[in-house]
């Protein structure tokens, strides 16, 4: 009950001031308090603001004190979310810095500073920095609290990032040992082991050991499922993993059973005309085609085009990438003119994205334009 909240800890500042002085310790804790309720609003400035003040009086008073270091940690916080990465990450290295002084390496604040940081570096795809990160916090969590939920978090985003290099074997290491602890500590059917497994399946999609994967992703659309009911976004993320992977193994028509029930979910939720309908209703073009039904396939691109060009523009790689496929259908259907026309907008969209001449995107439209010119020249 945030408004309460904030009157409370106001009126606490208030009788402190007159009690202590505005510059004291006591107000500057419950200033920096009520800076993370501001945080937990999203009210980025005003939480700026509290904890900026707490922090200013904290550090004149003692450079070693606990509770600076908290200030710290809630300040980088705020950076993160306000998109101030290079503050965020000097806020935490020096709450870092404080508590190791006063409380030793172990100390398990330590660890959740170090989990943010890691967060962050893995954000800016500084992967190495993020790993080094995440395995401190490990040993740290592991000293003091063994087979904890925290140790499976910890286990689970070292997974993200072994994956995100391509460090595929040992991904699945971590993940096996993040799940392990998560059907111990909290059961098998919780959230949290839907997650890792879904990671693991992904993994094993990446490896192309496409059984593998399904059996992993088809137990996390039955845990999400399970634990979100059958209409959450979550589980049409399942169904996307699971008809990609049907896909690949030419297996059409349960693809396409898959995606026209994650469509119906995201259209439930977000409306027609949402970005991620748009994506659905790609694959599904993708499929009718790939099943020669060209007319259900321009029909589905066709819908796609007009919501990606409304919410992203035209300099958009996603709206090429559509007029793209539309060329390719209209080729299909030998209505080469067509298939040229749309081709030549792609390149152009393409080349309005940024996409450099070697792009391979942009050397296969150049391709079939230079195929499609030749077919119509023929004739």
């Amino acid at each position: 009950e945030f408004p309460s909240a904030i009157e409370t800890f106001e009126k606490c500042i208030s009788i402190r001031t007159l009690k202590f002085g505005s510059n004291s310790l006591p107000v500057a804790e419950a200033l920096g308090d009520l800076g993370v309720v501001y945080l937990q609003k999203d009210e980025l400035m005003k939480a700026r603001d509290c904890l900026s003040g707490a922090l200013q009086t904290m550090l004149d008073k003692s450079s070693n004190n606990l509770s600076a270091a908290e200030v710290m940690f809630h300040l980088g916080k705020v950076m993160i979310k306000m998109k101030y990465y290079d503050e965020a990450i000097t806020y935490f290295q020096d709450s870092i810095t404080i508590r190791y002084r006063i409380s030793g390496k172990n100390d398990l604040g330590i660890a959740e500073t170090l989990m943010e940081l890691g967060l962050l570096h893995e954000r800016k795809q500084e992967y190495h920095k993020s790993l080094d990160c995440y395995r401190s916090c490990l040993q740290i969590r592991k000293a003091h609290l063994s087979e904890h939920e925290f140790v499976a978090d910890t286990y689970h985003s070292i997974g993200v990032v072994e994956q995100s290099i391509g460090n595929h074997k040992q991904a699945l290491v971590e993940f096996g040992a993040a799940l392990t602890i998560y059907q111990k500590c909290i059961g098998e059917e919780h959230s949290s082991c839907a997650k890792t497994i879904n990671n693991i399946g992904l993994v094993y999609d990446a490896m192309k050991e496409y059984d593998e994967s399904i059996k992993y992703h088809k137990e996390a659309l039955r845990l999400r499922q399970l634990n979100l009911g059958k209409d959450d976004l979550k589980v049409a993320d399942s169904l996307d993993s699971i008809a990609s992977i049907y896909q690949r193994q030419a297996k059409n028509e349960k693809a396409l059973k898959c995606l026209k029930e994650a469509m119906r979910i995201r259209t439930l939720h977000l409306g027609n005309d949402h970005l991620e309908v748009a994506t659905t209703l790609f694959g599904m073009g993708i499929i009718f085609c790939d099943m020669n039904e060209l007319d259900k396939a321009m029909s589905c691109y066709d819908v796609s085009l007009s919501i990606r060009q409304q919410k992203l523009g035209g300099k958009s790689i996603e709206v090429a990438q559509t007029l793209h496929n539309m060329g390719s259908v209209y080729a299909l259907k030998q209505e080469y003119k067509k298939a040229l026309e749309h081709w030549t907008s792609s390149l152009e969209k393409y080349k309005e994205a940024g996409l450099a001449e070697d792009h391979h995107m942009v050397t296969c439209t150049r391709g079939n334009i230079s195929m499609a010119e030749s077919l119509i020249s023929g004739f």
